[in-house]
């Protein structure tokens, strides 16, 4: 084994530089699932505002038609035609 003095202790450049080689291929290697997991992400973030607004704009439609004297619609099949 190869005994250091205290002032010697650390890793030597070539360590150094494979470690970061290492750190950089998981990176790339993952940066395509992430980008397109953040991508997924933000389309369901508008999907669910878009439904939020739509069952919104539907429960002002019911409240209209129960203050006119109509029956509510609580289901998706009575909203159609």
């Amino acid at each position: 084994m190869d005994r250091r003095s205290p002032s010697e202790q650390g890793f030597t450049l070539i360590e150094v530089i494979a470690a970061v080689m290492i750190i950089s291929l998981v990176a790339v290697t993952f940066l395509p699932l992430i980008t397109s997991s953040i991508q997924r992400i933000k389309e369901a973030g508008r999907r669910m505002q878009e439904l939020y607004a739509l069952r919104s704009e539907m429960e002002k439609g019911n409240q209209r038609a129960v203050l006119r004297g109509g029956a509510r619609t609580d289901r998706w099949a009575d909203c159609e035609g």
